[in-house]
């Protein structure tokens, strides 16, 4: 057996074991399960923490040409996957694929089979279903699993599983919801149905490689690469933009779906997965009222200036084109522009008939509050830093009041996914002659909600962030273990998003693995630079083997988690 191919045989037998159990998910639930979403996106959260250590987890086609091309960019932070290795995983991936499909096949026959599929008239919206939610998939992967700002992070799975879950709901009526070219040839082929395994072959693949060079562009410190000036904050504006997009096409594309038991926690699920993923590249505020908060949160705090005026006006521009192109591709997905012939119009957000656009307010107001609050405590504060409960917290909360004032004003939350009401109305009219006159609720109140959420916030945290002693510089060990809890201030202030170098006091904050080694060989820290040397003891992750070196560098740490096709080691 060559050296080359031996350390390759684990990961390969861990995507052949992944992929098996995600095609054998599909296969036994998609046709006649109506929690075939959470069946499917369920068992990929659970492989991906069981084998991401070993393989990287891809169990897709999709997601091995995400990494690959991520790995041909001279990534900093990641190893690259050879030509080879990445061939021999898609050739596990398909043999995982084929018998966890045949055994789904000989359980419950070739009628009951679930495979992707879409209607032959439909082969456009197929196509853009298959590129959106791929790409998607493959950005998320990227970010949240082999990304450095992102490292050691405890959400990987659920984010990846999440994204495959919201996809099902949101598009697997229009493609079948495949984003996976394992699982697109094999349950197809074992179904007798052939005609369309190259959609499934194809797009999924090329949404891979157009996602990672996209991780190239949004994530320029894992290349090695510095931006200045007003090109230091466009991967944050690509991140906003994306973000929103995807958001807004989940309310678009509401009309296709609307019905579905899951719609819920498909939305909790694409909004999970968005925060993970952009969280600490643009904070992923997809949303100009959780923008207007995070401005007036950092107005006078001597711990999180930065997020200026001119960045706040920004964002809002990136966040309402990304609700614009989502209104014009679901349209156009859907069939719904004027031009194209009416049959669907896209998803709005409406207030109910029996409202009143007084109410509608009131709900807008008091929901928005509620949702910028916690994106504030939970994403920005310094004693909850690095947390790995944001995503899940602000999800829970759109989702939860979203539901809640839905019935009253539209759920809406949110001044970018309101447009889509702009849009449906004007597309739509022609349809049903109905008009909406309330838009403006959702330009108005949900801003004004931020801007009671930000007083809220200071009000409640004035001690610990406004007051003069809300930040005194550690200069000794002892005060070393009130950094350590905070973690790094440079990464962990998601929804502020401060370029590294902006808070020089807090540059030398430590892991606590880091500072349990110092403790352990009874050195202090006492250069303010960030430069120091740890010893042995403080190394987080070692790989099997490796030896541990005087001087360490943590700055060449793999994720542990990272998809690059050797486990994060």
């Amino acid at each position: 057996m060559t050296p080359f191919l031996r350390p390759l045989l684990p990961k390969l037998l861990t995507e052949a074991i992944g992929t098996f159990y995600l095609t054998f998910c599909v296969g036994m639930s998609a046709k006649a399960n109506p929690a075939a979403p959470l069946c499917i996106g369920g068992v990929l959260v659970a492989m991906v923490f069981a084998g991401g250590h070993v393989s990287g987890a891809h169990y897709n086609p999709t997601v091995t040409a995400a990494v690959f091309v991520r790995g041909r960019f001279g990534s900093k932070t990641a190893l690259g996957l050879s030509p080879l290795a990445a061939a021999l995983y898609v050739v596990a991936q398909l043999v995982g694929a084929y018998i966890g499909g045949a055994c789904a096949l000989g359980l419950v026959g070739q009628d009951s089979l679930g495979y992707p599929s879409f209607p032959s008239e439909k082969l456009g919206p197929a196509i853009g279903a298959e590129c959106l939610w791929s790409f998607l998939l493959a950005t998320v992967v990227l970010n949240v699993a082999t990304a450095k700002a992102q490292d050691n992070n405890n959400y990987y799975g659920l984010a990846i599983g999440f994204t495959v879950l919201s996809g099902a709901v949101v598009v697997g009526g229009l493609s079948g919801g495949a984003f996976n070219a394992a699982v697109g040839l094999a349950l197809p082929a074992l179904a007798g149905e052939g005609s369309q395994l190259w959609v499934y072959l194809v797009f999924p693949t090329l949404s891979g490689a157009a996602a990672g060079a996209f991780f190239r562009f949004t994530s320029p410190a894992d290349f090695g690469v510095v931006h200045t000036g007003v090109f230091a904050v466009l991967p944050a504006l690509a991140m906003e933009w994306l973000a929103t997009f995807f958001l807004s096409l989940y309310v678009a594309f509401s009309p296709s779906f609307g019905g579905s038991r899951m719609s819920e926690l498909a939305m909790l699920a694409v909004t999970v997965a968005l925060l993970s993923t952009a969280g600490a590249t643009s904070g992923c505020h997809m949303n100009p009222a959780v923008s207007v908060g995070v401005y007036l949160r950092s107005l006078r705090s001597p711990i999180a200036a930065g997020f200026s005026m001119q960045k706040l006006s920004a964002y809002v521009v990136a966040q309402c084109m990304g609700a614009a192109c989502a209104a014009a591709i679901a349209a156009a997905m859907l069939d719904s522009h004027p031009t194209l012939g009416i049959h669907a119009p896209i998803g709005y957000p409406l207030p109910a008939p029996a409202s009143t656009a007084p109410k509608a307010f009131f709900a807008e107001l008091i929901g928005t509050a509620a949702l910028v609050y916690v994106v504030l405590n939970v994403a920005t504060v310094r004693h909850l830093a690095r947390n790995s409960f944001f995503g899940m917290a602000i999800g829970i909360t759109i989702a939860a009041i979203g539901s809640a004032i839905g019935p009253v004003s539209g759920g809406c939350l949110n001044p970018a996914v309101g447009l889509l009401a702009v849009f449906g109305t004007a597309w739509g009219q022609a349809a049903n002659g109905g008009t909406f006159t309330s838009a403006w609720i959702y330009f108005v109140a949900p801003p004004l909600g931020g801007v009671i959420a930000a007083l809220l916030f200071r009000l409640q945290n004035y001690e610990a962030e406004y007051s003069p002693e809300a930040y005194v510089a550690d200069t000794e060990v002892a005060k070393r273990y009130q950094a350590m809890t905070e973690g790094n201030e440079e990464q962990q202030r998601f929804m502020v998003h401060m370029p590294p170098g902006t808070v020089k006091a807090v540059d030398v904050s430590l892991s606590a693995a880091k500072f349990v080694g110092k403790l352990k060989t009874g050195t202090t820290v006492q250069d303010l630079s960030g430069q120091y040397a740890p010893s042995a003891a403080a190394k987080v992750h070692p790989s099997p083997g490796d030896a541990l070196p005087e001087a360490y560098a943590m700055d060449a740490v793999e994720p542990i988690h990272s998809l690059d096709g050797d486990g994060g080691q």
